[in-house]
């Protein structure tokens, strides 16, 4: 392999090589593949700091019994072995997909039938200015088809968000968000009303998901440049997943390429049949004991409750789904008197299976929050 350079601007470090990077790419279900960067350790990016953010993570990672960090992607399609490509070596082939790392650190992906290039993609790594010793990487992704239109990225109330290429209407009216993303940037940042899901779909024939491990965002090229772009502002590394049609399909049919998606990330489970019912949700009640009351005046009425939702703030770290251990469940007949935040849809508390026979959900109270913000 020919000696690549490495190229710095302003703390930013591109592709220099074997030297500077550790990629993997890896077959991840049918016609897809998994691509990941870290820094070597012979790095310029791999800092003392970064280094000990690194093994805190490692150590974690080991208590818990894991290998990597959880994400998007299961390994229930049975992923293939990882491979270290040599930049402008020989090309990847998994299915009807072809993967090829060029000789200046680019990734292209095409489809193996017809060779039509669907994406190029070119990353870069730098300290994060916000949140060191952590990384910024950007992921830029070039199409092969520049009339490509493409869609995804989850749903939200972006046009009253100052989502570029958006419609601009008064923000008491806006209401409608194109599903059509070209030509939008989108802040990645989960938040209430805004679900961001950092995939996209193209009906040039293929898909890509970027794993988002924090805040960042992604904007899509205007319909007649398309491709897109990605930034993650706290991050480790870099790890996309790009699939692409199988031999034969229709250019611009999603099925197959959202079929290979749910495939790697998981496929819908059933909804529960008791969650098919009433759902209760006044959201926030001012005792333990009137959340109580209104779920044995249900249970006295004979009316079928599914679900008693009670909601607010009952996360610890934001994004974590486990309960806050400060929010107790308040026994029936206990003097304590706390504010609801969250119901956790779990198997039923002891406590509620006989005294409520209709609801077999635990209800959590906390009162850590409620002054702060006003729930009472």
């Amino acid at each position: 392999m020919r000696s690549l350079r490495l190229i710095c601007a302003l703390g930013v470090v591109a592709f220099s090589g074997a030297a500077q990077f550790s990629i993997t790419v890896t077959p991840w279900c049918a016609n897809s593949f998994r691509v990941q960067v870290l820094p070597s350790r012979a790095s310029t990016l791999s800092t003392p700091s970064y280094g000990a953010s690194a093994a805190r993570l490692a150590a974690a990672l080991a208590r818990e019994g894991l290998t990597d960090i959880p994400g998007a992607l299961i390994d229930e399609c049975g992923p293939g072995a990882p491979v270290s490509p040599t930049a402008g070596g020989a090309p990847l082939v998994n299915g009807n997909l072809r993967a090829t790392l060029g000789a200046d650190g680019v990734f292209l992906f095409d489809n193996v039938a017809t060779n039509a290039p669907y994406l190029s993609a070119a990353f870069s790594m730098a300290p994060s200015a916000n949140y060191p010793p952590f990384l910024a990487v950007s992921l830029d992704v070039t199409a092969g088809n520049k009339g490509e239109r493409v869609f995804g990225l989850g749903q939200g109330g972006w046009t009253g968000e100052g989502c570029l290429g958006c419609p601009t209407l008064p923000p008491s009216t806006q209401k409608v968000i194109p599903l059509q993303r070209n030509g939008q940037w989108i802040n990645l940042q989960q938040r209430k009303f805004h679900v961001s899901i950092p995939f996209i779909y193209s009906n040039a024939g293929y898909g890509l998901l970027y794993h988002m491990p924090g805040y960042g965002n992604a904007s899509v090229g205007e319909l007649g440049t398309g491709g897109s772009s990605w930034r993650s502002d706290a991050a480790l590394g870099l790890d996309f997943w790009v699939t692409g049609l199988p031999a034969g399909a229709t250019l611009s049919a999603p099925g197959p390429i959202y079929r290979q998606y749910a495939d790697a990330t998981g496929h819908a489970p059933p909804l529960r049949e008791d969650a098919m019912i009433f759902w209760q949700s006044r959201n926030r009640y001012k005792s333990s004991a009137i959340a109580e009351a209104v779920a044995l005046n249900y249970s006295a009425l004979g009316l079928p409750v599914g679900v008693l939702v009670v909601d607010y703030e009952n996360q610890v770290v934001d994004g974590d789904f486990l309960p806050n251990p400060a929010c107790a469940f308040a026994a029936p007949g206990h003097p304590q008197t706390m504010n609801p935040v969250a119901l956790t849809l779990r198997p039923a508390h002891p406590l509620f299976q006989n005294r409520l026979p209709k609801l077999d959900q635990l209800v959590y109270f906390c009162a850590a929050h409620h002054q702060r913000n006003n729930h009472v």
